[in-house]
């Protein structure tokens, strides 16, 4: 993604979209899904903000992978692979996992291993269903919670270390916005761990 933004231009952003009520006071997060929209790659942004202040930026994918993309969704599912709406905010929607969520129960890692963000409300989305390397982002809209969590590209710090840098999203997305970037990645989480709160998400087409 090329574009670079202010914070005001996010929340500027932000502010004027149909589902708009409010910023929240406190930890949000903003990302923007790249036009470009690079095959099974780390082209999109996340922001951290506390406020109308942002407070971190890494890499992400709010898309799925490139296996999702080209047709193991029906290992899962016969309605294809599940794209996160765009130019859309969702209030309280992700709580950090290894703390108690609202219903008073601890919130699981994703798949039990990594710590995550985890997606605690229905949210919008599309399918896509044709097995190309593009994301369709057409057709009906989707209201559910497919646990499309916000999490890393490893299952422990130090299997990143090992590893090195990976370039491509491959099977850590089929939906969950995915961070390559380990020490980034953990800084967001311990945050919002240590907010203790649900955490409005807002995502947005580049613009």
């Amino acid at each position: 993604m090329k574009a670079k933004y202010t914070d005001k231009q996010l929340i500027d952003r932000m502010r004027s979209l149909p589902s708009f009520q409010y910023i929240p006071g406190n930890l949000h997060i903003i990302a923007v899904s790249s036009k470009e929209d690079r095959f099974n790659e780390f082209d999109d942004k996340l922001y951290l903000f506390e406020g109308l202040t942002g407070e971190l930026v890494t890499s992400c994918t709010t898309n799925p992978g490139g296996p999702a993309l080209l047709g193991v969704w029906k290992k899962y599912t016969k309605d294809g692979a599940a794209v996160i709406k765009t130019d859309e905010i969702y209030y309280d929607a992700y709580i950090a996992s290894g703390i108690k969520g609202p219903d008073g129960r601890i919130v699981r890692h994703h798949n039990g291993k990594i710590p995550c963000l985890r997606l605690i409300k229905k949210i919008k989305y599309w399918r896509d269903k044709n097995n190309d390397k593009k994301v369709d982002k057409t057709g009906p809209v989707w209201v559910d919670n497919y646990a499309t969590n916000i999490h890393s590209n490893s299952y422990t710090f130090f299997d990143r270390i090992i590893e090195g840098v990976k370039k491509f999203i491959g099977e850590w997305s089929y939906g969950c916005i995915v961070i390559p970037e380990e020490d980034k990645y953990y800084e967001l989480y311990q945050r919002a761990k240590s907010y203790g709160k649900p955490i409005t998400f807002t995502l947005l087409e580049e613009f």
